[in-house]
C-alpha cells in the first residue's frame, strides 16, 4: 500500500474520525509496542491511552480493519496488518489532523434552551405562554434527554448529584432507550450515609444493563471531601446537556429547571471534563 495512493486515503479517512486515538494506536503498532494478537485493553496500554478510551480504540480498529490496516482474530483480539512504514506515516498524518482540529478548526457551536416547567397549574407556564415564548423553541427536558439517548452511537453518560426513586425510573428509561452495544456510564455521589436511595433501588437493573457506575466523592487529607454539583447528560462527544435538572422527583415533577444543550466544540470540551471525572472517581461495584 503506497503512501497517499488511492487505497491509502480511504483508510486514513476512516480512522481519522478519532484522530488522537488512531494516531496513538498506529504509532504503537509502527514502533513495535503493539504486535501480534492483542486485546483492546492491551492495545490501550501500549498506546498510552487510558482504559476509558477502549471503546474509541475498538471503533478505530474496526474502521481500520475494513481498509486492511488491522486484522481481527477473535471478538477480543487484534493485530497490525499494514506495514510499519505505512502505520508510521499514517500516525504522523493523524497527529496533524488532531492538532488541526484541536487548535485551528472551529466548529459552529449550536445551543438550544431546555426547560422543565413546574407541575400544572403553573404560573410560570402561563406567563411563558402569554409572552409568546412557547413558540420560539423551548425544548422539554425529558424529551431532549430521550432524544439524546436514542441518538448516541458509542457512549451515553449521565452525571447527577441527586438520585431518588422517581429519578431512578427516568434514568433506567434513558439507558433502555440506548443502542445495545453502546457504553453506558452513570456518575453519582455518595453522601455521609451512603449511596443515593435511587441508585440502590435500581442497582441490579443497572448492572444487568451493563451500566458502569462511578462515585465522585473523594475524601481529602485533613478532612472534608471533593465532589460535584453539576448536572450533565452527554451523548457521545457530540452533544451535551448542562443545566439544573437532577434525577429526582423535585426536578421531574415540581421545579422549574433550566439548561442548555451544546453541540460542536463545546460538547467535546465537556466530554473531556467528564473523562477526567471518570478517571478520578471510584467505580461502584
Amino acid at each position: 500500500m503506497a503512501i497517499l495512493s488511492p487505497d491509502f486515503v480511504p483508510g486514513f479517512l476512516a480512522v481519522a474520525k478519532r484522530p488522537d486515538v488512531a494516531a496513538a494506536v498506529c504509532l504503537a503498532a509502527a514502533n513495535g509496542s503493539w504486535f501480534g494478537q492483542s486485546s483492546v485493553r492491551a492495545i490501550c496500554s501500549a498506546a498510552h491511552l487510558p482504559l476509558t478510551r477502549h471503546g474509541d480504540v475498538g471503533m478505530v480498529l474496526k474502521a481500520g480493519a475494513a481498509h486492511r490496516l488491522f486484522q481481527q482474530h477473535s471478538p477480543l483480539t487484534w493485530s497490525p496488518l499494514a506495514e510499519s512504514s505505512v502505520l508510521q506515516h499514517l500516525s504522523w498524518m493523524l497527529v496533524g489532523a488532531s492538532t488541526y482540529l484541536e487548535n485551528v478548526h472551529r466548529d459552529a457551536d449550536e445551543v438550544d434552551v431546555v426547560l422543565t416547567k413546574p407541575i400544572k397549574p403553573s404560573e410560570l407556564e402561563r406567563a411563558i405562554r402569554e409572552a409568546g415564548y412557547e413558540q420560539i423553541g423551548l425544548t422539554a427536558t425529558s424529551e431532549m434527554f430521550m432524544a439524546m439517548a436514542a441518538r448516541a452511537q458509542t457512549r451515553f453518560t449521565v452525571m447527577t448529584p441527586f438520585l431518588d426513586q422517581q429519578g431512578a425510573e427516568m434514568l433506567m428509561a434513558l439507558f433502555e432507550r440506548t443502542r445495545s452495544q453502546l457504553e453506558r456510564r452513570l456518575i453519582i455521589r455518595r453522601t455521609s450515609t451512603g449511596l443515593p436511595d435511587g441508585y440502590v433501588s435500581v442497582a441490579n437493573q443497572l448492572r444487568t444493563a451493563g451500566v458502569r457506575v462511578f462515585d465522585y466523592r473523594l475524601e481529602r487529607e485533613g478532612g472534608g471531601f471533593e465532589t460535584f454539583h453539576a448536572k450533565v447528560v452527554l451523548e457521545d462527544r457530540n452533544c451535551a446537556y448542562v443545566g439544573s435538572t437532577n434525577m429526582n422527583q423535585w426536578s421531574i415533577a415540581y421545579s422549574m429547571e433550566l439548561g442548555v444543550t451544546l453541540t460542536g466544540r463545546a460538547a467535546g470540551r465537556i466530554a473531556r471534563v467528564l473523562e477526567a471525572v471518570v478517571n478520578v472517581a471510584r467505580p461502584v461495584s
